[in-house]
């Protein structure tokens, strides 16, 4: 009996653990301008927050490979990863990023100390900002149903949508990952 309460509980508290979004930060709704990240005119304008360690993250990589399968053509998409300023470069190039790089169409970049991730409003990895070609945002948010869990989700059925021009207003959806400026390796596994 004891052994069933105890299992019960693990479950309970794994699934709450897995369905708490991450903190919001500050909005952002039009394009910042201090930004190093050029916007591009001509299509929408898609910038991903991540730690380069978060276990969760590969599913905000699955589903922006799935967005990037549908609409190539229709956004310019930037990937950040989080470095401390402490770090060298090499602390930032994970399994993550490498899965990241290979997304046709995406564009990673090292973020020292989360500045433009704060730029953007972003304080949890798999944070997605996508502005239209005038800089103005249209959704902020995540893009998976829950920590680390693949397949549909209110986050990126709206990016399509918005990127396929069937929905024209702003949508904000919650982020499920780990906090951007953790310093720790949250894995607990060798990064390379």
């Amino acid at each position: 009996m004891v052994w069933m309460i105890a299992s019960a509980a693990g479950f309970i508290g794994l699934l709450v653990f897995s369905m708490t979004p991450g903190e919001d930060g500050p909005a952002q709704r039009t394009w910042p301008h201090e930004s190093s990240i050029v916007l591009d005119h001509t299509q929408y304008n898609l910038v991903v927050a991540m730690h380069p360690r978060c276990p969760c993250s590969r599913a905000s990589l699955a589903a922006l490979e799935e967005i990037m399968a549908r609409c190539p053509e229709a956004v310019s998409v930037t990937v950040l990863f989080y470095k401390p300023d402490a770090e060298s470069d090499e602390w930032s190039d994970t399994n993550l990023w490498r899965s990241a790089a290979a997304i046709q169409g995406v564009h990673v970049q090292v973020d020292s100390n989360g500045i433009e991730a704060r730029r953007f409003g972003a304080t949890t990895s798999g944070h997605v900002a996508l502005y239209d070609h005038h800089g103005t945002q249209i959704f902020c948010g995540g893009i998976t149903v829950a920590r680390g869990h693949q397949g549909d989700s209110v986050g990126r059925s709206t990016i399509l949508a918005l990127l396929s021009g069937k929905t024209e207003q702003h949508i904000e959806c919650a982020v499920f990952g780990c906090p951007l400026f953790a310093t720790d390796d949250m894995t607990g596994e060798s990064t390379r």
